[in-house]
């Protein structure tokens, strides 16, 4: 599958987080967590051959990590929330194919592209690979469904988006969509296209979608830059402070 990548949209922000100090408890264990999460070891039987990869923890440290849902912060909870939320196009309380199939409809009918149209089937096929990804990081009762609970312990465990992933499923992703809301293709988005891709990607109300605008269009000349929205999704993903760009895109609300 070709891969579309934005050259050097912005600068890394994840390898080496620094831990704050002022961060709720939990969240500063979770960067910990994910830290450790990226790098794997492989343990050895007494013969000398590898049998499993694993993270190196004591079931102590397991223990704690299965209760970390109930110590989050509750701004880190409404995060994972907000985002459950715009998996849930049909808002019928857990995440199915289904979903990702709507928001690419919803898209073509929000830009006027058949379901034929080559854009709208490589933003499809890329979808469907998230989704692939999703469901087999996070079923956990293997029932085809992602569950809001699910969803929130594979968040968590650090495993559901690393830097990795996000360059190889996100960017892509992000990137396609955008070639489509882009209709110019320079560089920006205006106001309405921004609307149309943000209601239909991110299943976010008008209000949501106003205040996030007012954010991030930053000099007001009514265009949002393709890199300020990478920027603003890259730091969702790997920026857990209320005050970073990534909270307005994902939790706009003003009282929030």
């Amino acid at each position: 599958m070709a891969e579309s990548r934005t050259p050097a949209v912005v600068p890394e922000i994840a390898r080496n987080q620094e831990i704050d100090a002022t961060r709720h408890p939990a969240d500063t264990a979770l960067l910990f967590r994910r830290s450790a999460a990226r790098s794997p070891r492989s343990s050895i039987c007494w013969n000398g051959t590898s049998v499993a990869t694993e993270r190196d923890r004591s079931e102590t440290e397991m223990s704690r990590e299965k209760a970390l849902p109930s110590m989050i912060s509750d701004f880190l909870d409404r995060k994972l929330a907000k985002r459950f939320q715009a998996y849930d196009v049909d808002g019928n309380g857990v995440i199915e194919r289904r979903d990702f199939a709507l928001a690419v409809e919803r898209m073509g009918d929000a830009f006027g592209r058949k379901p034929d149209d080559p854009e709208l089937q490589r933003v499809a096929e890329l979808n469907f690979a998230l989704w692939d990804r999703l469901v087999a990081q996070c079923d956990a009762n293997n029932d085809g469904k992602v569950s809001e609970a699910e969803f929130k312990e594979a968040s968590l465990s650090g495993s559901l988006e690393t830097v990795d992933s996000f360059e190889e499923d996100y960017i892509p992703l992000i990137d396609a969509a955008l070639d489509i809301a882009d209709a110019d293709r320079d560089g920006k988005l205006t106001a309405t296209e921004f609307t149309l891709w943000a209601a239909s990607l991110l299943n976010h109300s008008q209000p949501e979608i106003d205040e996030i605008i007012r954010r991030l269009d930053h000099d007001d000349d009514g265009l949002i830059a393709r890199d300020v929205i990478f920027a603003s999704i890259r730091e969702y993903f790997f920026n857990d402070s209320p005050d970073s760009a990534g909270s307005w895109v994902v939790d706009p609300s003003p009282d929030r």
